[in-house]
C-alpha cells in the first residue's frame, strides 16, 4: 500500500534534522518515521511507522561505523580493548547524551501522555531517536554519510580515550569503580533497585534506581538490568564528581 501521510506536516522539523546531520535526506518519508516514536504512531494515525525498526538497524550502522573508526585510530590495540570501548560508544546512555545535544529530544514526536511524563528526558526515547535517525540516513544514503556525522560529533570523545587503565576502569568498568569508591566515602556498599521494565518480549528495557545508605543518589536505563546498573553508577559517579 502507498505511503500517504502527509509529510509536509513535519516539513520544519526535516529541516532542523537536515542541519543537525549535515545531510539532506531523498526519501523524507524515512525521516518521518525515525522521529515518530510509538506514542505518536498510537495516538495520531494508524497509517504512521513508529521507528522500532530504524532504531533496531540503526544500532547495527552505530557499531559498525564505530567499529571502522576504532580500528583506524588504534591499529595497535587487541580485539578485547576495541570490543570495550565499542561497548562504550554505542551504549544507550552515550546515545542519549548525544541525542540531546543534538536537539533531537525536541524534535522526536511523542504522544501526550509521552510528553507529560518526562519523555523527552528518558534515555531509551532519546538513544531510540539517535539510533533511528541513523538507520534511516543509512537506508537513504548508505553508509557513509552515516560514518562522517559519527567521525564528527564522536571526535571529541575518541580523543579523550586511552589504553590507560584508569580511564578505562572510570568508563567500561563502571559498577566496580564506583562501589569502591561509595565504600571509601560511606563505608557501605551500593544497592541496585529495578523500579521499572516495560517493552516487548524481545526487548525489554529496564530503569534501575542505585541507592546508599537507603536513599537514592541515582537512575540508569538499558536495555538488560545490567546495563541500567552501569548507566546508574556513571551518573553516580558524575553526581559525586568522580
Amino acid at each position: 500500500m502507498a505511503d500517504t501521510t502527509n509529510h509536509s506536516e513535519f516539513a520544519e522539523t526535516h529541516q532542523s534534522i537536515f542541519e543537525i546531520v549535515d545531510y539532506s535526506f531523498s526519501n523524507v518519508g524515512l525521516l518521518t518515521e525515525a522521529l515518530t516514536h510509538r506514542s505518536f504512531a498510537h495516538e495520531r494515525n494508524t497509517r504512521l511507522t513508529d521507528n522500532e525498526r530504524l532504531e533496531f538497524l540503526g544500532d547495527a550502522v552505530i557499531g559498525l561505523a564505530v567499529g571502522r573508526i576504532l580500528l583506524e585510530r588504534y591499529p595497535a590495540w587487541g580485539e578485547g580493548l576495541l570490543s570495550r570501548w565499542r561497548s562504550y560508544f554505542v551504549s544507550r546512555q552515550v546515545l542519549a547524551e548525544l541525542s540531546q545535544e543534538l536537539g533531537f529530544d525536541k524534535l522526536v514526536l511523542l504522544g501526550r501522555g509521552e510528553v507529560q511524563t518526562g519523555g523527552r528526558a528518558k534515555t531509551s526515547i532519546l538513544a531510540g531517536v539517535f539510533e533511528a535517525v541513523l538507520g534511516a540516513m543509512f537506508l537513504d544514503g548508505g553508509i557513509n554519510p552515516c560514518d562522517g556525522f559519527l567521525r564528527k560529533i564522536f571526535e571529541t570523545r575518541f580523543n579523550e580515550i586511552s589504553e590507560d587503565q584508569r580511564s578505562i576502569r572510570r568508563v567500561l568498568d563502571t559498577k566496580t569503580y564506583l562501589q569502591e569508591c561509595v565504600q571509601a566515602h560511606y563505608r557501605v556498599a551500593p544497592n541496585y533497585q529495578t523500579l521499572a521494565e516495560w517493552g516487548l518480549d524481545h526487548e525489554r528495557f529496564f530503569r534501575v534506581a542505585l541507592n546508599v545508605q537507603g536513599r537514592q543518589l541515582s537512575v540508569g536505563e538499558g536495555r538488560s538490568k545490567k546495563e541500567a546498573e552501569n548507566q546508574a553508577a556513571l551518573s553516580a559517579l558524575e553526581i559525586m564528581g568522580l
